[in-house]
């Protein structure tokens, strides 16, 4: 989770759209950034292996 967040920081860092998702996260959390994904709002999102078992 911490090498996922720092990922996104470094994104973030050079100008690019990113966020970090985890299973600690509410759903409506999970969901919103799904969603700003998915309408370009953010460019990237990075995870450990949420997205791998499941949303």
């Amino acid at each position: 989770m911490a090498h996922a967040e720092a990922v996104a920081r470094l994104f973030n860092d050079h100008g690019v759209a990113a966020a970090s998702i985890d299973g600690s996260m509410d759903a409506a959390n999970r969901r919103q950034l799904l969603a700003d994904l998915a309408i370009g709002r953010i460019k990237v999102l990075t995870s450990c292996s949420l997205i791998g078992e499941g949303v």
